[in-house]
């Protein structure tokens, strides 16, 4: 596979996802779900997670009200291009980027370093 050359099919992608938190994809490996399923990689109870969670988000953030009663349909495409909102974000995902070493499930960190949070689902080794 290609990306981050971890499993083989994008049904085994698609499981990894589902079953690590991860709910929505911009990629093509969640149109592999139902292979998944059928294969035994991820179980109903995971879908449903993912689809409760989905979907909730998607009622918190309007989009199955009529566009008058949404608060983001008033903000213009033109805000989003403004340098007062395009500074703030590139300072925040300068601040959050992490590089992990693909291969040896490490941080590339110096060894002096004596703190280190590790957040979210985790495959232990």
């Amino acid at each position: 596979m290609t990306g981050h050359q971890v499993v083989q099919t994008l049904a085994e992608a698609s499981a990894h996802g589902g079953e690590g938190g991860c709910d929505l994809s911009c990629g093509a490996e969640y149109g592999s779900l139902m292979e998944a399923l059928q294969r035994g990689l991820i179980s109903e109870a995971d879908l449903d997670r993912s689809v409760k969670r989905l979907m909730a988000a998607r009622f918190r953030l309007g989009m199955f009200d009529p566009p008058g009663q949404v608060p983001y349909t008033s903000i213009p495409i033109t805000a989003k291009r403004h340098t007062r909102a395009r500074q703030p974000c590139l300072c925040i995902a300068r601040q959050s980027i992490v590089l992990l070493k693909n291969s040896e499930y490490a941080l590339p960190l110096r060894r002096s370093l004596r703190h280190v949070a590790v957040i979210g689902p985790t495959p232990m080794m």
